[in-house]
């Protein structure tokens, strides 16, 4: 778990920048967080999350609400405590026969935005449950990812500096990138398969029980 000042420093080794006159701390700071948040999107199998849910006050007419600001992965969404599928806007063009209004049955996702269909005629409650992003890393909060991710945050962060000021070195930290990231995956996968884990049944006259080391 890697402190802000830990990961500027990692930036600062690739930028050769300092002083910070080519960027300023605050757009480093947003960079990192930036780089943060496309880790655990890439990574979020292997990468210690919060589930969170939040309640949603349905208006009548209105189809389209925002998602919560830490928004990672949708989970379920309900309406009236009666569970929404998730579709495609697409697939609701293309199927004229279900009715435009009344109560929601499908879920899209559009931007930062949830939209019901069909629009809600009625008043009702809405609950989304949900994988939260990591909270943002500041001067007082740590990144909450594996120390292995260190460098790849770092360069996935160079990478978004150098597009900014149309730096050609910006396609070779993002081939650094996603080499951290492939040698990442590959780690957390190996420690993940290797734990141990035990199978057994519950009847006596079935097979013998068995053990699951990973191998």
């Amino acid at each position: 778990m890697a402190s802000l000042t830990n990961l500027r420093q990692l930036v600062t080794d690739v930028t050769r920048d300092p002083n910070n006159r080519i960027f300023p701390i605050a757009i480093v700071d947003r960079a990192i967080n930036s780089a943060y948040m496309t880790i655990q999107q890439e990574l979020e199998n292997f990468i210690d999350a919060t589930n969170a849910t939040q309640t949603i006050t349905i208006i009548p007419w209105t189809q389209e609400y925002t998602l919560p600001s830490l928004f990672l992965k949708l989970q379920t969404v309900t309406y009236n405590n009666i569970a929404l599928f998730r579709t495609e806007k697409k697939k609701i063009i293309e199927n004229g026969t279900i009715a435009t209004t009344g109560s929601p049955i499908y879920y899209y996702i559009k931007g930062n935005e949830i939209w019901l269909y069909p629009t809600p005629q009625e008043a009702g409650t809405a609950s989304i449950e949900y994988t939260a992003l990591l909270p943002t890393i500041t001067t007082s909060i740590d990144s909450e990812a594996p120390e292995l991710l260190d460098q790849a945050i770092a360069y996935k962060a160079v990478t978004i500096l150098f597009k900014q000021i149309g730096k050609p070195e910006r396609e070779l930290r993002e081939q650094e990138y996603q080499s951290e990231i492939n040698m990442a995956r590959l780690s957390l996968l190996k420690d993940e398969n290797l734990t141990y884990r035990k199978v057994w049944t519950d009847y006596p006259w079935s097979w013998p029980r068995v053990y699951d080391y990973g191998y």
